[in-house]
C-alpha cells in the first residue's frame, strides 16, 4: 500500500469537488483504492486529500497522467499543491 497526501488551495470548493469526483475513474485505472477529502476548518477552500494506492508505481503513473494537470487547472487550484508520499 502507498499513500499520497495533497494539500490544495482552491478558488471554489464546489467547482473543485465536482471535477475531483469526475476524475475518479482515472484514479482507479492507475490503482487508487481509496480517497478521503478533508476541508480546513478555518478556510473551507483549503483541502487535504488522502489517496490510497495498490502500489507506488501506479500512484506515480497517475501523478504524470496529463489529465491530472488538466483537471487541476479546470478545478481552479490556486498555486502549487503540496505533496507528501507515504509508503
Amino acid at each position: 500500500m502507498f499513500k499520497i497526501f495533497v494539500r490544495h488551495t482552491l478558488e471554489d470548493y464546489a467547482v473543485w469537488k465536482e471535477l475531483f469526483d469526475g476524475h475518479d475513474e482515472v484514479r482507479k485505472s492507475h490503482g487508487c483504492t481509496g480517497v478521503s477529502v478533508f476541508r480546513n476548518a478555518e478556510n473551507s477552500n483549503e483541502v487535504l486529500v488522502e489517496t490510497v494506492w495498490e502500489n507506488k508505481e501506479g500512484a506515480m503513473e497517475f501523478m504524470h497522467d496529463p489529465s491530472l494537470k488538466e483537471t487541476m487547472e479546470k478545478a481552479r487550484v490556486i498555486g502549487a499543491p503540496e505533496f507528501s508520499f507515504v509508503g
